[in-house]
């Protein structure tokens, strides 16, 4: 089963307590840092069925955040509106929608909509001052502090709203902040943004000697704390450090050229056996295309030259065959002369009765055994002991099967051996005929020269 990118199975979340959960995990997730495993769970509880709007509000302020640490600004924008849209009072995604307004730079929508709030929170528009006043957005620095109350600001809000007055041009002679001035003025303790933001405050009301001092202040604070920083040994420290840290950087940058070297080295001695290896197995194919060359080559004057030794053997069988013909042909004139002239209806009116006589003895005679038996010897004889083939490769033809080969490869023609057989000359050419298909279907060694002894 596939996981999830936090761990979780595929299993999706269904009831409130479920969503509820998930989002209490996309919290932890996104405090540990853990910004894709928060922004998953969070869009698991979101997606619940049963999720109410406390709990989408929750799971689209975690995606915001998570958004916001991605510095995408447009979706953590786009969250940061729909959390506010299930949670309109909810303090934690008013700012979180402040946030991501600033974030995107839509300084006047962040003033307004804080400004807009019947009762804005005093962390809220106290967190935006910093960024308004660093970004020069002026007017949204008095709007924020006058949302704040006079009375309410800080030492350093104060600086911050002075400072907006200055560069606006509406810090006048009885403007409170001048009271707030006059008391920077006075030794204290002060900090270096206060110091940093008084002189640009004289400085933009035009007056320099303060400006002046201020700045004499600030580089007095900066040379002390230099000088108690050298007394601490604040800087020898530092120098070691950055020393050590510059000895590390020089060490790994060596480090990572030794390794390329030896990494370069590798690559040139695997380069070189591969080529190696390449060549060998060229050098072995050739050699084996030589030899198979070579080889059909040998087997072409093979083929070749039993070819050759095959139409010898055919003509020689041609001719053999030819003279085995002849020889049955001249040997069995009489039987075939005998059966025809006794076929001959004339004979039988106008011949004598003993010539008749003697045809019908010869014809009879090839029925018997005997004669069967010698034309089977005669035709193994002359034909390479193909009725014994026959026999032993196609026992079970009978008899009559094979009377009728005998008569055939004997060379008697179909009427006389209609006669012989007692069978009508159609009979004859159908058993003929399926004696042909038979041995054809059994697919015997020498089944082509058994059924060439019926075609002759």
């Amino acid at each position: 089963m596939s996981t999830g990118c936090d761990g979780r199975g595929d299993e999706p979340v269904q009831s409130l307590t479920q969503a509820r959960e998930r989002c209490e995990e996309a919290e932890a997730y996104l405090s540990e840092q853990r910004v894709p495993e928060a922004m998953y769970a969070a869009d698991e509880a979101a997606s619940a069925p049963e999720a109410d709007d406390d709990v989408k509000g929750a799971a689209y302020k975690m995606i915001s955040l998570c958004h916001s640490a991605a510095h995408n600004t447009i979706s953590a924008l786009s969250f940061a509106e729909m959390a506010l849209g299930c949670t309109p009072d909810d303090e934690e995604a008013q700012g979180i929608y402040a946030d991501a307004l600033t974030d995107a730079k839509r300084y006047r929508e962040c003033v307004e909509y804080i400004t807009s709030l019947p009762s804005a929170p005093t962390s809220l528009l106290r967190r935006q001052l910093p960024a308004l006043t660093g970004l020069g957005e002026w007017v949204g620095v008095l709007a924020l502090s006058d949302s704040i109350g006079f009375d309410q600001l800080t030492d350093t809000e104060l600086l911050y709203r002075a400072y907006a007055l200055a560069r606006t041009g509406r810090l006048t002679d009885d403007s409170p902040e001048l009271e707030m001035l006059a008391y920077y003025d006075a030794p204290r303790h002060y900090s270096r943004e206060e110091l940093r933001l008084l002189a640009d405050i004289y400085a933009a009301c035009g007056d320099r000697p303060r400006a002046e001092v201020m700045e004499e202040r600030l580089t007095a604070l900066q040379d002390s704390l230099i000088t108690s920083l050298s007394e601490s040994k604040v800087y020898e420290d530092l120098y070691n450090l950055e020393h050590t840290r510059r000895r590390e950087e020089e060490m790994k940058v060596r480090s990572s050229e030794l390794r390329l070297l030896l990494a370069m080295g590798a690559a040139v001695v695997l380069a070189s056996l591969l080529g190696v290896v390449i060549l060998v197995m060229r050098l072995r194919a050739t050699r084996r295309r030589a030899e198979t060359e070579r080889e059909l080559l040998m087997l072409n004057d093979e083929l070749r030259r039993r070819h050759e030794e095959n139409r010898a053997q055919e003509t020689s069988l041609a001719e053999m065959s030819s003279r085995v013909d002849r020889l049955f042909r001249d040997h069995y004139d009489a039987i075939e002369m005998a059966a025809n002239l006794l076929l001959d209806a004339s004979l039988s009116k106008n011949s004598e009765k003993r010539i008749a006589d003697s045809l019908s003895g010869i014809v009879d005679g090839c029925r018997e055994p005997k004669f069967l038996r010698s034309l089977e010897q005669t035709v193994n004889t002359y034909r390479d002991n193909v009725i014994e083939r026959l026999r032993t490769q196609l026992p079970d033809l009978s008899e009559a099967d094979m009377t009728i080969i005998l008569y055939a490869a004997g060379g008697l023609t179909p009427r006389v051996m209609s006669l012989l057989t007692g069978l009508t000359p159609s009979a004859l050419y159908n058993r003929k005929y399926r004696l042909k298909k038979r041995i054809s279907s059994s697919e015997v060694a020498d089944a082509r020269e058994f059924i060439q002894l019926l075609e002759q």
